[in-house]
């Protein structure tokens, strides 16, 4: 007998869920030459405060932690070499400081490990060695980018245009990652600062041409262990939150999709 294709279904819902990108973010931009002087772009908000960010992100661990999106860790299992990210009862690593401390500087609510599909549905490519030459920094084991979908959109004071720039989020492989697109205001007010290019965390934003186009650069690598503060839950779609949505144990799902698959 053939089981229906419910339970499959219902496994997609939870990470097809995506959250819905607000309003273009209007912020005005004073910047040189882009063509000779990728690396000195200066951003400037139309008008407002905006407190700088805070903290740089480490650059990614070594080989650890499980697979799978895994969002559900509770503090007594979770380890310092963990990549897994996901809640522990209290928080573990460094805690969320942007957006009113709710984000990570990648813009994550709750870190992953990198290179699963986000919350959102944003989808990772893998880079390494010299195809990561367009970022400043070292990715020792490369970097899965996540392109967000909405670019950032501003007016740029010196050709007096509305402009637009990409914005690429990256995290290095092994590692414990924050990126997410994020329409909030005061996250990006937090991310930028005061607009101007030279006393932006380098560690974490950055502007620099990929294929040509000038794009913000975002690190959202965290250190391995990280958690954040939250009741422990399981990740949609993972075979844990099968268990605990459907009150089954691993055995039992097993002989359900042995019956599925015959």
């Amino acid at each position: 007998m053939r089981l229906s294709l419910a339970l499959p279904a219902l496994l997609l819902v939870g990470s097809t869920a995506a959250s819905v990108i607000g309003a273009p973010r209007h912020v005005e931009v004073k910047h040189t030459d882009a063509a000779s002087h990728t690396n000195d772009p200066e951003l400037y908000r139309r008008r407002g405060g905006g407190g700088g960010g805070s903290g740089g992100s480490g650059g990614g661990g070594g080989h650890s932690g499980g697979g799978g999106r895994s969002f559900g860790s509770s503090s007594s299992r979770t380890k310092t070499n963990s990549n897994e990210g996901g809640y522990s009862s209290k928080g573990s690593g460094v805690q969320p400081t942007y957006g009113g401390g709710r984000y990570y500087p990648g813009g994550a609510a709750v870190p992953y490990q990198s290179g699963v599909v986000t919350a959102t549905g944003l989808t990772p490519f893998l880079l390494i060695g010299s195809a990561l030459a367009f970022w400043p920094g070292v990715w020792l084991y490369g970097a899965y980018m996540y392109h967000y979908n909405t670019p950032y959109r501003f007016y740029n004071a010196s050709s007096q245009a509305n402009e637009t720039r990409e914005i690429t989020c990256g995290c290095a492989r092994y590692a414990v990652c924050g990126c997410e697109e994020n329409n909030s205001t005061q996250y990006y007010n937090d991310l930028v600062g005061n607009g101007s290019y030279a006393p932006l965390n380098k560690s974490i934003v950055n502007v620099s041409r990929v294929n040509g186009t000038m794009t913000i650069l975002i690190n959202g690598t965290l250190p391995n262990g990280t958690t954040a503060a939250g009741e422990d839950s399981a990740a949609p779609g993972s075979m844990k939150g099968l268990v605990e949505a459907f009150g089954v144990c691993p055995v039992a799902v097993a002989v359900l999709a042995t019956v599925y698959l015959l």
